[in-house]
Parts: structure tokens; C-alpha cells; sequence
């Protein structure tokens, strides 16, 4: 799977958001803004522009917060089910 081009995450004073770019050349939708959070923006950064895997996904967890795969896996599940929702995978 991969992740839309059609979001970009911007960071604004420590807060982060994801927006959907809009029509204009260069501008973005703030109606379709979603704030996340650090681990979120994570992910997002680590897989923008590659094809990745659930497993590519609780690997970086592990890797990067030193959690269980056992959460990993949960929160892995949790963030997919998440982008899929809002339309952010293409597959």
C-alpha cells in the first residue's frame, strides 16, 4: 500500500496537521485539516512516497518508541484503519 499524495503534514509551533492539498497550484484545504500527533506524523514522514506494509509500520514502532510488537501490531492495526477511513491509502 501507499500512502495518497493527496495530503501534506505541515508543523505549526510544535502542533502538526494534515491537510488536503487544494485546487490552486500550491494551496492546500484547511475544511479537510486533521490534527495528529507526534507518532502520527512519524509514520507519516517514514512512509510518504514508499510502499510499506503493516509489518513496515509495527517494525518502525518498535524501532522508534521501544514498544512490544504486541502494541505495535494494535496500533499499527488502529493507524491504517485510521488513513483508510480518510481516504490517505491508495493500494
Amino acid at each position: 500500500m501507499k500512502l495518497s499524495d493527496q495530503y501534506s503534514l505541515i508543523e505549526f509551533r510544535g502542533n502538526h496537521l494534515l491537510v488536503r492539498k487544494g485546487k490552486g497550484q500550491g494551496s492546500v484545504s484547511l475544511d479537510k485539516g486533521l490534527q495528529v500527533n507526534g507518532s502520527f506524523a512519524f509514520l507519516w514522514r517514514r512512509f510518504k512516497g514508499v510502499d510499506f506494509s503493516g509489518k513496515d509500520i509495527v517494525d518502525a514502532l518498535v524501532s522508534e518508541y521501544e514498544i512490544s510488537e504486541e502494541e505495535a501490531s494494535s496500533a499499527a492495526t488502529d493507524i491504517i484503519g485510521l488513513w483508510r477511513s480518510y481516504g490517505m491509502i491508495v493500494e
